[in-house]
């Protein structure tokens, strides 16, 4: 019998005890559709508070646990993962929106070409209103978009107006990782159809936002170039790194300690959709656009 099968058999058969008919549906290297799984996590979502059940449906969340984490999770298990579904989905925020610490309802945004310097006053009006002006220390998170092959989601820091820091993770054990590219590279990667990026901003303290930016170029691009790998939970060792444990050291170590949450001997993995919730108090930073395609 297939590993992976057998793998999800003894997961449901420890986590569920009984509780929810065991139904599996499909092979594990195909859509696999785990119906009971789906709903213990849907209801751990919903007690935590993170699943609003009156905006979001069960059926909403099964449609997006069918269409994208399901597939995720098999290629996770594959890769050498040992995570339940429901604790892999916890580690990703349930793929819900994170609003940040006072935000409110985020309107969706086209993100369009920066304009020239000598044309800015006169496209002044039109790229403010339609456009989002990306600062030093921003957060993208990445939906329906991902870094590599068993991560949900994505995620990078802006370095300025027109660029932003990521690793992109095509590979495991790929040195050098981190790269910066246009704002255009990345917006037209990562928005469009499904995908979209949410973005972030340390309102009330935007002057460590601008130091875990510049301490992102200087140390942990330059100086310092990680080699990729999702499979650590070290999270307090340089290299190596991905994509949103690199934007957490980068405020962690760049910003102020007290902006992040401290995990204990270091032991923990932040995800991309997870990443915002690992911010604390006043730093927690809100949600400002919701980037649905770049033109």
């Amino acid at each position: 019998m297939n590993k992976i099968l057998v793998r999800w058999i003894v997961l449901i058969t420890i986590i569920v005890g009984g509780v929810f008919s065991v139904n599996i549906v499909g092979k594990a290297d195909g859509s696999p559709d785990y119906r009971s799984y789906y709903l213990i996590a849907y209801q751990e979502g919903v007690n935590s508070k993170i699943i609003n059940s009156r905006k979001v449906k069960f059926s909403m969340f099964q449609n997006q646990c069918n269409e994208e984490f399901s597939k995720m999770y098999v290629n996770y298990l594959k890769d050498g993962g040992d995570e339940s579904f429901p604790e892999y989905m916890k580690d990703n925020y349930y793929g819900q929106d994170d609003p940040g610490a006072g935000s409110k309802s985020v309107a969706s945004t086209t993100a369009i070409s920066e304009p020239d310097p000598q044309n800015y006053d006169h496209y002044r009006t039109k790229a403010i209103r339609r456009g989002y002006h990306m600062k030093a220390g921003d957060i993208l998170v990445c939906h329906n978009s991902n870094s590599l092959e068993g991560v949900p989601g994505h995620a990078a820091i802006v370095n300025s107006a027109g660029y932003i820091m990521e690793m992109p993770g095509y590979k495991f054990h790929t040195k050098k990782n981190a790269r910066i590219v246009t704002k255009k590279k990345f917006f037209r990667a990562h928005s469009g159809g499904k995908k979209y990026v949410m973005v972030y901003r340390m309102r009330r303290h935007p002057h460590v936002a601008k130091k875990a930016a510049r301490y992102t170029y200087y140390k942990m691009l330059k100086h310092h170039n990680p080699t990729y790998s999702i499979f650590t939970m070290k999270l307090y060792k340089k290299s190596p790194s991905y994509c949103s444990k690199y934007v957490y050291l980068a405020y962690d170590w760049g910003g102020t300690k007290k902006s992040v949450k401290q995990w204990w001997g270091g032991r923990h993995m932040v995800t991309p959709y997870g990443l915002i919730g690992n911010f604390k108090n006043s730093y927690k930073p809100a949600a400002i656009h919701r980037i649905v395609a770049y033109r």
